[in-house]
């Protein structure tokens, strides 16, 4: 009897740790089979990460090949194109064009020190466009546009801006034509911006501006800047966006 009773007991434990060994092998299996997809998720998203940062590579190689590609055309072309006509006279119509565009720049600075609008916005029509695009360093692009309804509101958040200073170099002109009393004229300029005496933004600025006489006065109609920073200064405390 007794050796009956221990081989019921053997056999009962015999099960149990049967059952126990198989839960186990089952669990862990099932353990395996959730690390193996978390493997699988990880390189996935690795690939991803990748993939996403040679989309990024790639993007910037052709934004700087675009951007290299411009300022060959601007300093090779074009400037070769003022060297064979810089001993072309111009008439007073567009003398007087190239006049306005050194005020228009003057007037940013006088606008800045005066911490009046007005000082630039006097050489605009009463109905005008503006469209500025702003390459960084890294070569990303950023596009204002503002017409006469907002941009007022613009130079105002500019001009807000304590101890600011801005300064503009003398404009290379590429071309001015003056058709009766309409315009147009692009050239080169550098801008370079002050603050609390630190240089926080030095840029190259192809500007194109059209406008019209009015009341005997040749004033902007449409003014279209692209401006190229020289140097990185995402690291400075004040953005100064004109």
């Amino acid at each position: 009897m007794k050796t009956g009773h221990i081989l019921k007991i053997s056999l009962v434990v015999l099960l149990v740790l049967i059952l126990f060994l198989s839960y186990a092998y089952f669990t862990a299996s099932n353990l395996q089979k959730v690390k193996e997809q978390e493997i699988v998720l990880l390189q996935d998203s690795v690939q991803r990460l990748n993939n996403e940062l040679a989309f990024r590579n790639l993007k910037n190689e052709v934004l700087n090949e675009i951007n290299e590609n411009i300022s060959s055309q601007l300093y090779a072309n074009n400037y070769t194109h003022i060297k064979k006509h810089e001993t072309k006279p111009i008439s007073a119509d567009e003398k007087a064009v190239q006049g306005l565009i050194k005020e228009l720049e003057q007037g940013w600075e006088k606008m800045v020190e005066t911490k009046d609008p007005n000082a630039l916005l006097n050489y605009f029509m009463p109905k005008y466009t503006t469209n500025a695009v702003k390459i960084d360093t890294k070569n990303m692009p950023f596009v204002q546009r503002h017409n006469d309804t907002n941009f007022r509101e613009h130079l105002n958040q500019l001009t807000a801006t304590k101890e600011l200073r801005i300064s503009f170099g003398e404009p290379t002109f590429y071309s001015t034509v003056v058709r009766g009393n309409i315009f147009t004229t692009s050239y080169l300029s550098y801008f370079t911006a002050t603050h609390q005496g630190k240089v926080i933004h030095k840029s190259t600025i192809l500007c194109f501006v059209s406008g019209e006489k009015m009341n005997n006065r040749w004033l902007v109609g449409n003014y279209n800047w692209t401006r190229y920073d020289d140097f990185d200064a995402s690291k400075n405390k004040k953005e100064l966006t004109l």
